[in-house]
């Protein structure tokens, strides 16, 4: 069997077949074509998507040899789905009863990565993360980092995402390549200002504001900066000023902080007058981090993976490997919230064939919800490589759901979202 990589240029799908008979005679040949039996479904491919002879995708035609005997053609299209297999035969009788096979083909895609790391030890083997693609028809191939060395200089936490995308490395495989950045940690880091009001000069705050304002709100998912100072603050209250509290602000966890001014100070002694005519008003600057195993542009392939989370220990490889799997996924078009139906015949879209991704849901950017449990959108340890965050039960593997959508993606280099070299993206 052949395989072949159908998506690096226009032409590819096109396969030239060729016939010889034993004999230089001109005759009319028939050309079968038979779909392997794990061929995607033709339901969910769409025209362009499909193989077949000819335009109109045909499963068989018919052609004449040339005075030698030869019959040559380029009327064989591969489909764009990754591990679809096609049997070509041909024969002279036109029902195909002395059809002989004249080549099997299998279809496989390529994509590109390339790797640059702030500190040797951060690199992982990248074999699980290919072993997992080449299920699905994907073929990816690492490519030395463009723009100079794949070494870039340390920076312990990125902080924003531009941070980590202002290090990715040029394009060198125009709309196929997935640009790997490997850092320390990821807290993205937040500012949040909000009011307590108590007449209290010692409390807990173990709740903070959820608005529908996203400059506003604190996620769930955020905790009180780790490290160093996470807050400043100012007090006031009625007939004083503002006094400065910031040395008295505790973080006794990652969504607690504690207030505690003690006795017998100048502060103390104004806020107790203060708090006899009225609640004290206390004004929080409180810095938040979102701390994270990677993250990805899917428009770009920028792609960043963390070599620590919160502790001085590594991660496991596996998850990073996960990790990569997981926003490579993203910038190949997984998940989508919609599957839509085709014609089977013609393989026109089916106005009522557009249904909702059954296992797709939003959590910073569309997962799949696989075997989690929770709700949507806060899911709890899915199993599907595309859950939307690492867990030691989710796998390297794209779930039942998703791995048909990965197979039936046209990857296309025309057709693919990524930057080309020009683009600068």
């Amino acid at each position: 069997m052949k395989k072949y990589i159908i998506n690096l240029k226009s032409t590819a799908r096109t396969i030239h077949s060729k016939a010889e008979l034993d004999k230089k005679t001109k005759i009319r040949l028939y050309w079968f074509l038979e779909p392997g039996p794990k061929n995607s479904p033709l339901k969910y491919v769409q025209a362009g998507d499909r193989g077949g002879f000819g335009e109109a995708g045909v499963m068989k035609f018919s052609m004449n040899t040339d005075e030698n005997g030869v019959c040559e053609h380029d009327e064989f299209r591969m489909s764009a789905c990754g591990l679809d297999k096609f049997k070509v035969s041909v024969g002279s009788k036109k029902d195909g009863s002395d059809k002989k096979t004249n080549e099997e083909y299998e279809v496989w895609r390529q994509v590109f990565y390339s790797v640059r790391y702030m500190d040797p030890k951060f690199l992982f083997t990248f074999g699980p993360v290919s072993s997992e693609y080449h299920k699905h028809g994907v073929w990816p191939e690492q490519v030395a980092a463009g723009g100079g060395s794949a070494r870039v200089s340390y920076d312990e936490i990125i902080q924003k995402y531009e941070e980590g995308y202002a290090s990715i490395q040029p394009v060198t495989q125009d709309r196929l390549e997935a640009r790997i950045l490997l850092v320390d940690r990821i807290w993205l880091s937040y500012k949040r200002e909000f009011i307590v009001k108590t007449t209290k000069r010692a409390f807990r705050v173990t709740s903070f504001p959820q608005t529908s304002n996203p400059d506003t709100t604190v996620q769930s998912s955020w905790i009180l900066w780790p490290r160093g100072q996470f807050a400043t603050g100012k007090v006031g209250g009625v007939g004083i000023g503002n006094y400065d509290f910031t040395p008295n602000i505790t973080r006794l966890g990652d969504r607690e902080l504690r207030v505690s001014i003690p006795d017998g100070t100048p502060t103390a002694t104004a806020l107790d007058e203060a708090a006899g005519r009225g609640k004290l008003v206390y004004r929080f600057s409180v810095w938040f981090a979102k701390v994270l195993n990677g993250f990805a542009n899917s428009g770009s392939g920028k792609i960043v993976v963390a070599y620590r989370t919160r502790d001085n220990a590594a991660r496991e490889v596996s998850p990073r490997q996960g990790t990569m799997i997981h926003e490579m996924g993203h910038g190949l078009g997984m998940v989508p919230s919609t599957i839509q139906e085709y014609n089977e015949f013609n393989g026109n879209p089916i106005k009522s064939g557009l249904k909702k991704n059954p296992t797709q849901y939003q959590n910073g950017g569309g997962h799949c919800s696989t075997a989690a449990g929770g709700s949507d959108p806060n899911y709890v340890d899915g199993t599907c490589v595309m859950f939307h965050y690492g867990h030691d039960g989710r796998s390297l593997e794209f779930c039942g759901s998703c791995a048909p959508l990965l197979k039936r993606k046209n990857m296309n280099r025309d057709d693919m979202l990524w930057p080309t070299r020009s683009s600068g993206g």
